[in-house]
Formats: C-alpha cells, structure tokens, sequence
C-alpha cells in the first residue's frame, strides 16, 4: 500500500508542476500596466514568467493590477489554476 499512495503524491506533484510550468498564447498573455492605457512594455505567459517579471515591473504596476483583481483573474480564468 505505501507504494501506491507514494506513486499518487508524484503523480499529483507532477500535474501541478506542468501547470506552473506550461504557457499560454502571447495574446492571452499578462499584460502589466500602470494604468488604464498605460502599457510598461512587459508581459508574461506563464506563472513562472509571471512571478519573474513581478519583480521588475514598477511597483504602481502591480498596485494597479492588485487593487482590480487582474492577478486573479488572469491565474484562474486564463492558467487555470
């Protein structure tokens, strides 16, 4: 039995590791801005691309974004996680 319940926790750790892992089109990419029309020139399409790019984009970027829910939106609607 402890066999299987080892294989389950790698399977399941491996499903969730692709998800951080994959990407998505450009165009259903993170686009950051600063505000309404106020693109910053970056974008991420992938978690991993996007927890990156955090920490470069200005911080009224992420404030923008944080205070409309667009990180959310974006991880669930578009990543699917």
């Amino acid at each position: 039995m402890p066999k299987k319940n080892v294989l389950k926790k790698q399977v399941v750790a491996k499903l969730e590791n692709a998800k951080f892992l994959s990407s998505v089109p450009f165009e259903s990419g993170f686009r950051f801005f600063t505000a309404i029309g106020n693109y910053t020139g970056i974008a991420a399409i992938s978690l991993d691309e996007f927890t990156a790019k955090l920490q470069i984009v200005p911080a009224e970027s992420v404030q923008f974004h944080f205070e409309r829910g667009d990180f959310q939106k974006w991880i669930t609607g578009t990543i699917k996680d």
